[in-house]
């Protein structure tokens, strides 16, 4: 399409290829093996053609992904972005598929990736260098944010909405191209009037940044890293897929599981986000824990669907109005749980600690 695109403009002769070209440059056709029929090397955008092909495929990810339509459109804007030389943020429910979305865009064009997860206790000392022990004594070397930086791989950031305000900072000064670092080195843009010497790490072209982050607020109480930041990414909100998709990626993770079993799982799961959006609910239900569910029942076949919700209905146990709203759920869309499963882990361990002496008192 951009070889047409191209064409069409009269900036390229009609006999032009851009597959010939890259082909030409990289020796060999770098367009991955595990990439879908449309994204072949007609479609290679000179960003992720710059990219030394094999150099840091150690750094590519690789997971298991069942595309669908749905979620590949999103990755095709995702990757018009990152094309066009933005840094994206991603904005959903935990479970969504948020790092998946990104591993298998990444995966699809061979592109490398470093990765790093915030929390409430992250520091900025913490982000930019790593301290281990090697020969009896601590080395520091740099973190994947200054590899990534340096070296012009994605660097894709977990959890932004948990991080204290003085490291979301610092993404937004790597953003704009100036960044000093705690051991007085110093980031920046690339450009012919930026400082030179050892201490100077200019940004790579090449460099991308994927920020992914909880809405803000209820349930997760987090900070609201897109009205801090929000303005200097292009911000993509990620759902739950919907009724068909969820069917068809549950399908593929539990092909020995019923129809019937995972359309009751989805219709039981899709009411159940309704009541977190309510704020019924605390934990937001959602694509990983239906998965969670037919992987388990895939395994063990003997196991009764209610039965195999316990590994994910577990979070809600301790509140007694919660267990009635999952029960009443459950019920609705003919789902038998167990009354074990709904009880609380430290009753049920009590009780059996109870039995378990009276058995030896016996």
């Amino acid at each position: 399409m951009f070889a047409r695109a191209l064409q069409q403009s009269g900036l390229v002769p009609s006999n032009f290829s851009l597959s010939a070209l890259l082909k030409s440059a990289f020796g060999s056709d770098p367009a991955p093996a595990s990439a879908p029929a449309t994204a072949t090397a007609e479609s290679a955008s000179a960003w992720d053609a710059s990219f030394e092909r094999g150099s840091h495929g150690h750094h590519v990810p690789r997971v298991v992904f069942f595309d669908n339509e749905a979620q590949e459109r999103l990755m095709e804007s995702m990757k018009r972005q990152l094309d066009a030389g933005h840094h994206l943020l991603l904005l959903g429910n935990q479970g969504v598929g948020k790092n998946k979305l990104c591993d298998r865009m990444l995966q699809q064009y061979s592109i490398p990736r470093q990765y790093i997860q915030l929390h409430r206790d992250v520091t900025v000392a913490s982000i930019t260098a790593q301290v281990h022990a090697k020969d009896g004594q601590l080395v520091r070397e740099d973190s994947p944010l200054i590899t990534a930086v340096r070296d012009g791989h994605v660097l894709m950031v977990d959890e932004a909405d948990k991080a204290p305000r003085e490291v979301t900072c610092i993404l937004k000064a790597i953003v704009d191209g100036d960044m000093l670092l705690p051991d007085g080195r110093r980031i920046v843009q690339r450009s012919d009037s930026m400082p030179e010497g050892p201490d100077v790490i200019p940004i790579h072209p090449s460099f991308r940044l994927i920020v992914l982050a909880n809405r803000p607020n209820w349930p997760f109480l987090g900070n609201d890293f897109y009205a801090e930041c929000g303005d200097l990414f292009s911000c993509h909100a990620v759902d739950n897929p919907s009724v068909e998709a969820q069917m068809a990626i549950l399908k593929a993770y539990g092909p020995r599981v019923s129809e019937e079993d995972i359309r009751k799982l989805v219709g039981a799961f899709e009411e159940l986000r309704v009541l977190t959006d309510k704020g019924v609910l605390a934990y937001p239900y959602c694509t990983r824990e239906c998965i969670s569910v037919v992987k388990h029942l895939d395994k063990f076949p003997n196991d009764s669907l209610g039965s195999a919700l316990g590994n994910v209905l577990s979070f809600d146990v301790h509140e007694e109005q919660a267990k009635r709203h999952i029960a009443n759920v459950m019920a609705d869309h003919g789902i038998d749980v167990p009354a074990e499963v709904l009880e609380s882990s430290d009753r049920v361990v009590m009780e059996k600690s109870a039995r378990a002496k009276k058995r030896l008192t016996v």
